[in-house]
C-alpha cells in the first residue's frame, strides 16, 4: 500500500511539472517576429486613449502569459494565427492596475511580418472560437 502511494506522488510531480512548462515553451514556439510585433502593437494599442472611455495613465509591463496556435475549424479555411494571453500593468487614476486580454497575431502581407489585435476589437466570431474563446453576445 505504502509503495503505490509512494508510485503515485512521483507520477503526479511530472504531470504538474509537465503542465506548468507547457505553457512556457509554447510561447518559446511563437516565431520571435510575432512576439515581437505583438509587445509593439499592445504597447501602442494600451498608450493610446483613444483606445479607450478610461485608459491607463502610464503602461509599465505587457507580459505575454501564454501563447497557443490557433485551432482550425470545421468547414473553414484556416490561415496561420497565434493567440496570446497577455498581462498589462500600469498607473490608471494614480494606483496600479492590471488588465488581462486575449491578442491574435497573423502573419503579414510581407514577408516575415506579423500583425497584432487585441481580440475584443473584432467583430468576427471565428477568431475567437480559433482562440477557444466565449464570443461576446452569444448565450453558449
Amino acid at each position: 500500500m505504502i509503495a503505490a502511494k509512494a508510485r503515485i506522488i512521483p507520477a503526479s510531480i511530472f504531470v504538474i511539472l509537465g503542465l506548468l512548462f507547457s505553457g512556457c515553451s509554447a510561447i518559446d514556439q511563437m516565431p520571435a517576429a510575432a512576439r515581437g510585433e505583438l509587445l509593439k502593437q499592445s504597447a501602442l494599442y494600451y498608450a493610446n486613449p483613444v483606445n479607450f472611455t478610461d485608459p491607463f495613465d502610464s503602461v509599465s509591463k505587457i507580459t505575454i502569459e501564454k501563447a497557443w496556435l490557433a485551432q482550425d475549424l470545421p468547414d473553414q479555411t484556416s490561415s496561420l494565427m497565434w493567440c496570446a494571453s497577455l498581462s498589462v500593468s500600469g498607473q490608471k487614476h494614480g494606483a496600479g492596475f492590471e488588465q488581462k486580454a486575449v491578442w491574435i497575431v497573423l502573419p503579414g502581407e510581407q514577408q516575415s511580418s506579423w500583425i497584432a489585435a487585441d481580440l475584443e476589437t473584432i467583430s468576427a466570431d471565428v477568431p475567437y472560437k480559433r482562440c477557444g474563446q466565449k464570443v461576446p453576445g452569444l448565450s453558449t
